[in-house]
């Protein structure tokens, strides 16, 4: 009874085992003939959309930075005339403060001869520079409201365009892509906006601490006015950027 339950047995076992084994076989030649899976990130963002993400960035940074750079210009420029208008009313005030090494010259020997007149000067000239310098905080002020969200927004979408190519698999990027020039003109670009803001705050810097005179009456420190950048040069960076972002967004 046993050996006609084995011989009944046998036969099953034998066509179930035959069955796994041809449905394994068929999934090993399926996964091989399969396109290969595309790497994720960490948060589980496929590296398509990642590429996308990137792209729609920069594109939004293109059409950002022609005024923003427009709009850092003009500041620089406002910024150096005050910063002009400082040096020169502080070297006024020094040349009333603080006689020559010959001894007092015919200025101060004029203001001699009428008391009190050296400070009622002095109190009118460095309350000029106090103006100037509440005009130039006033100044930041204004470019940060109007224009810093836009420089953040700018270097964030660089910040990801490059992250994407240190660590998004950059064997899986077309030729073009892998082209160092608009490697190099994205970490330009980045600079340039890093320098722009470094500008913009030292500048404020220089206001907040500026210094007309030292104890024994020498010019302490004034702020350094801040410099033009070369839009047209950076434009053409952004160019080339663009010319691989927009190659690589869907159709």
């Amino acid at each position: 009874m046993q050996a006609d339950t084995l011989l009944v047995f046998l036969p099953r076992v034998t066509s179930e085992n035959g069955q796994k084994a041809a449905q394994k076989d068929r999934g090993k030649k399926a996964a091989k003939a399969a396109p290969p899976r595309r790497h994720h990130f960490g948060l589980g963002i496929a590296i398509g959309s990642s590429e996308a993400a990137a792209a729609t960035g920069v594109r939004a940074a293109g059409r950002q930075l022609e005024a923003v750079l427009a709009a850092f210009n003009s500041f620089a420029e406002e910024a150096g005339t005050l910063t002009r208008a400082i040096q020169i009313v502080a070297g006024k005030v020094r040349l009333v403060a603080t006689p020559g090494p010959s001894g007092p010259g015919p200025v101060h020997r004029a203001l001699d001869e009428h008391p009190g007149a050296t400070e009622q000067l002095l109190f009118r000239l460095i309350g000029r520079l106090e103006r100037f310098s509440e005009d130039g905080l006033a100044l930041v002020i204004k470019f940060d409201r109007q224009h810093l969200s836009s420089i953040t927004s700018c270097q964030g979408a660089l910040r990801l365009w490059l992250l994407r190519r240190d660590v998004g698999a950059p064997q899986a990027l077309p030729a073009g892509e892998r082209d160092q020039k608009p490697l190099i003109a994205a970490r330009r670009l980045q600079e340039l906006l890093e320098a722009l803001q470094a500008q913009v705050q030292s500048w404020k810097l220089g206001l907040a601490s500026c210094r007309y005179l030292g104890g024994s009456g020498g010019l302490l420190r004034l702020p350094d006015a801040p410099e033009k950048v070369d839009v047209e040069q950076a434009l053409d960076r952004m160019r080339v950027l663009l010319e691989v972002c927009t190659a690589r967004m869907p159709s």
